[in-house]
């Protein structure tokens, strides 16, 4: 095999010469180790490391078990998630009332241009969009009625759902409040509260998942703002998390709740350098921070089965706490702006299915990658969590309906599928999983009933 350097891969990877395939591609030989990931080869028994695609023996594709090795990055195809629900998740917009306008943050003319271009790739592909705050930059009536014209021209307004950020509520420069405006946009948008009801709100979006909405610009029903100096810091009042609380009792505990805010709810990761530390101390720690943080946090940590969707500092902070119900904290950056941290364009997208939900990350270096290349050819796995389930999907269902929700089309055909199979749970458990989250021994119990 002809290499174009002698301790290179033809893909890239750095050789080692005692083996025979490389790792990543298959053909040559893999980088030096990194830490094992605890599996096996299935050909040859021998250890895998965590970031190989392919046994450096016998060159067989490995199958990875994403729930033991965590953030794996591995490629996958929407179409390897059978009757689910897909939800994009996007932040920080800041769309601007016509192109030549600039932003408040970054100074960047492109913003609309990048919507555009983003809900042009992925409209056909998604089921529901969540936006969690900062939809407009100067928080004027004709930059939400912009973005509203933006979602219908894509048809997606009856697929939206909202919360406000600060540069919402907050006119530019002021602590003047646009409540009245907000809400009206709201009133285009079905399924949102209208002004008089406040925050939070729920939706029911299918396949047993339900959206939450707060507020936590810190404004309210009240007309006036909380924040200081630049309005970016927020706060979520007792009156929210005592509503919190009683929607969170109201919805059956094997539902997936997606609980989205615009601040976030844990300090920022630690940063290298005195004056980035500084930074992170001062505008990240106190004047974009939340007030009742922890009490919030202390609701969703008591209730199953919850994910924490924010955005508001424009950085990609993806937290797993394994604490009670808070199964993941997801730090979006901005779908307009580049990554603080990085400098690259990330989007960010859920799958759920019955008893699962994977979360899935697609990375350019700008937002012209979105016009070079389908996104949905980059996208990678960042982790799929299983589900805590007490009863059958059907029960579960009859629990939803019983609190007042409304039943789904798709998710009575989803319910339908595995109630009536006749597989039996176990299998049916088996079956509801990605081909490429089963285990070996899935396969084998598969294979004895004939199923693959």
């Amino acid at each position: 095999m002809p290499w174009g350097f002698p301790n290179r891969c033809e893909c890239g990877a750095r050789i080692r010469s005692k083996d025979k395939f490389c790792a990543y591609c298959g053909l040559g030989q893999p980088p030096p180790p990194a830490a094992a990931s605890g599996e096996a080869c299935e050909g040859c028994e021998n250890p895998l490391r965590g970031r190989w695609k392919f046994c450096p023996e016998c060159g067989q594709k490995r199958t990875v078990d994403v729930m033991k090795s965590g953030y794996s990055g591995q490629h996958v195809k929407l179409s390897d998630f059978k009757h689910a629900t897909r939800i994009l998740l996007l932040t920080d917009l800041h769309v601007t009332e016509n192109a030549s306008t600039p932003t408040l943050v970054g100074r960047l003319t492109t913003t609309n241009l990048c919507v555009d271009r983003v809900l042009q790739r992925f409209h056909g592909e998604i089921d529901q969009l969540l936006v969690s705050g900062d939809l407009v930059d100067h928080g004027n009536m004709g930059e939400l009625e912009r973005f509203v014209e933006i979602l219908e021209g894509h048809k997606l307004r009856h697929k939206t759902t909202v919360i406000p950020g600060n540069h919402d509520l907050v006119l530019k420069g002021t602590k003047r409040v646009n409540l009245a405006n907000f809400a009206q946009m709201l009133e285009q948008l079905p399924g949102h509260p209208r002004e008089e009801d406040g925050f939070p709100f729920v939706r029911h979006l299918g396949n047993h998942v339900v959206v939450i909405g707060l507020d936590s610009t810190g404004v309210c029903r009240k007309r006036r703002a909380a924040q200081i100096l630049l309005n970016g810091r927020g706060r979520v009042d007792a009156e929210q998390l005592e509503r919190l609380k009683s929607e969170l009792n109201r919805i059956p505990s094997d539902v997936l709740k997606i609980v989205m805010t615009h601040h976030r709810i844990n300090p920022m990761p630690s940063t290298h350098g005195i004056w980035k530390r500084l930074k992170t101390r001062v505008v990240d720690g106190w004047l974009m921070a939340l007030d009742g943080a922890e009490e919030l946090k202390s609701l969703l940590t008591g209730s199953d089965n919850v994910l924490l969707v924010h955005g508001h500092h424009h950085v990609e902070h993806v937290e797993f706490p394994r604490e009670g119900g808070l199964q993941a904290t997801i730090g979006l950056p901005s779908s307009t702006h580049p990554d603080k941290f990085d400098g690259v364009y990330k989007l960010f997208m859920l799958v759920v299915q019955v008893g699962w939900v994977h979360l899935l990350r697609v990375v350019f270096d700008s937002p012209d990658g979105l016009l070079r290349d389908d996104p949905l050819e980059h996208l990678r796995l960042v982790r799929s969590f299983e589900l805590k389930r007490s009863r059958t999907p059907s029960a579960v269902q009859r629990a939803l309906e019983k609190a007042g929700f409304q039943r789904d089309k798709q998710e009575s055909d989803l319910v339908g599928k595995w109630a009536t199979g006749g597989f039996g749970e176990e299998i049916a458990a088996i079956l509801r999983r990605p081909a490429f989250l089963r285990t070996a021994e899935d396969r084998n119990r598969l294979r004895a009933q004939r199923l693959i």
